[in-house]
């Protein structure tokens, strides 16, 4: 069994909640989704996105294709995704970054229209 197999079993039973809380979790069977989708919980306003092996890939026995999808400045803080994280690149053999999503926060301040 492999190390992305071992860890969907561990988030899927919810018993140890080491990368969190298991909030969401589907299969998903069109080319855009991945076979096997995941939300962890992490804090009040702070989740990520873990996919493992997207549709529109082939199955291979060399290696498997997993996405995370999560805001640095929201999770940064929490230590159950740094554990997530480590634990996938201490057995990556090849990683790819495909794509950043750049985005800034930024205040945006409400003023206060009085209508007579």
């Amino acid at each position: 069994m492999s190390m992305v197999d071992n860890l969907c079993k561990v988030l899927c039973t919810g018993a140890e909640r080491r990368y969190g809380l298991l909030e969401k979790e589907w299969m998903g069977y069109s080319l855009g989704q991945c076979r096997y989708s995941y939300t962890m919980r992490l804090g009040a306003d702070a989740s990520y996105f873990m996919g493992v092996q997207p549709n529109a890939d082939k199955l291979s026995e060399f290696w498997t294709t997993v996405r995370l999808d999560f805001n640095p400045a929201k999770i940064a803080n929490y230590i159950e995704f740094d554990e997530l994280y480590n634990a996938l690149l201490a057995k990556c053999k090849y990683m790819d970054f495909k794509r950043f999503d750049v985005a800034v926060d930024r205040e945006l301040y409400k003023i206060k229209i009085l209508y007579n």
